[in-house]
């Protein structure tokens, strides 16, 4: 089965925030943690359901090289990403602003 890919408009902030201070870190370097977020989410390659139940119905995928993690739901024929968060991040601030999304 096919997942159209749907974010909610903070997610956009959350990626485009972590993506400037890697920039600021190495020139560069903001362009390879983008690369790493969106190809984690390519649809040739992202089975949802096999991604950790980790809080109700929401799900995470760890990036790999940067210590980031997507939050997503499914729903239906769509996959909605909640967040792209540090995984320093208090978990509970997590859940917090994924709910109030």
């Amino acid at each position: 089965m096919s997942f159209s890919i749907r974010f909610v408009d903070e997610v956009e902030e959350d990626i485009f925030s972590a993506y400037l201070w890697y920039e600021k870190q190495s020139s560069g370097l903001g362009e390879t943690f983008l690369s790493e977020i969106y190809s984690k989410l390519d649809p040739q390659r992202f089975f949802p359901r096999m991604y950790q139940l980790v809080f109700l119905d929401f799900r995470r995928i760890l990036s790999g090289r940067f210590p980031y993690a997507i939050y997503y739901r499914i729903r239906g024929d769509f996959v909605v990403v909640y967040g792209v968060f540090h995984t320093r991040k208090d978990p509970a601030e997590i859940i917090k602003s994924m709910l109030g999304r």
